[in-house]
């Protein structure tokens, strides 16, 4: 099992699944406000927030627990919408 070790936060969405919210910007310093979802120890999802892009010093902090689980909502919505043939979501 390859447990991001970033891991800063869970969410378990409506259908009962756990997602990890992991901010890269530990790991890596040049990557600061940058995240990545995972389900089941794989990243399905990947966002950047308003601190990504500063230098070390000016960084604005990071959002809060609830702001990172809408994010991931969105962003997990993103990654796993499907279209049919005709260009419409399934």
């Amino acid at each position: 099992m390859n447990q991001p070790s970033e891991v800063i936060a869970t969410y378990t969405g409506a259908d009962g699944e756990t997602f990890e919210i992991a901010h890269l910007g530990i790991g890596a310093d040049s990557q600061w406000g940058e995240f990545a979802v995972y389900r089941d120890d794989v990243r399905i999802a990947e966002f950047t927030t308003g601190a990504a892009g500063y230098l070390p010093g000016h960084r604005p902090e990071l959002p809060d627990t609830a702001t990172l689980i809408a994010l991931v909502q969105g962003a997990v919505a993103e990654e796993i919408t499907v279209y049919d043939d005709s260009g419409r979501v399934r």
